[in-house]
């Protein structure tokens, strides 16, 4: 958590990644007259290839922390953020997300990614001056739902950003996946074929879009607090 989050200019900070697919991306930029992180998703068909971030076809900005690896989810202190989304193209409440990546016995050999969708992580109050909106995840949050299709906990690599699981249950906290896996801790996966430096997928994300994203998608975060940790 002593992670060096430090930026300059339009690189994002120094603790995170731009973690993007395809024509997607993560920059800093000046909004609303403050600096804050846009995620981009560009017009555009499907890739032919794959993404060598995600796998994916789509044009996905994906903003990636990776310096919780290994952090027992007994000490994750949650997170919240202000955000957002773009009124003058095809972006909607559902489009931005975060997802976190979870060992249940923090040794690497199985994964379950989990996900929450900003509706359900929106605070009370109305939107600032700059049209931000507060959203949070605390670790007793019933907020997070599994993603992708195989049985939990998974086998083999971690199920990237999937969608919406159909028959996964009921959202959870982290508090109740922690008393069933009390050795769990959030786990940044190798990744042979991204060309983020260290070769991993990072285990918490901030998402704009999904697989088969192929219009104008745009939002801005700022304010990112992990526990007391400000990431940006």
């Amino acid at each position: 958590m002593d992670a060096d989050c430090s930026h300059t200019g339009a690189n994002v900070p120094a603790c995170s990644a731009n973690f993007s697919d395809n024509s997607a991306s993560v920059t800093v930029v000046t909004e609303s007259r403050a600096p804050a992180i846009q995620l981009a998703d560009a017009a555009g068909g499907l890739a032919l290839t794959a993404s060598a971030n995600n796998g994916v076809k789509g044009n996905k900005a994906v903003y990636g922390i990776s310096f919780l690896h290994k952090l027992s989810l007994a000490d994750y202190p949650g997170i919240s953020f202000d955000a957002k989304l773009n009124a003058g193209d095809t972006t909607i409440e559902d489009d931005l997300y975060v997802t976190i990546s979870v060992s249940p016995n923090c040794d690497g050999l199985s994964y379950v990614n989990l996900i929450t969708v900003i509706r359900d992580m929106k605070g009370v109050g109305v939107p600032d001056l700059d049209g931000y909106l507060h959203y949070s995840a605390a670790p007793e949050d019933v907020k997070w739902y599994r993603t992708g299709s195989k049985p939990y906990p998974t086998s083999g690599p971690v199920l990237l950003n999937g969608v919406l699981n159909s028959t996964g249950g009921p959202a959870m906290s982290l508090d109740a996946l922690k008393t069933a896996y009390p050795l769990a801790c959030i786990w940044n996966f190798p990744n042979a074929t991204t060309q983020v430096p260290g070769g991993v997928t990072p285990a918490l994300d901030f998402n704009l879009g999904d697989s088969g994203t192929t219009t104008d998608k745009k939002a801005w975060i700022k304010s990112i607090l992990i526990g007391a940790k400000l990431v940006f």
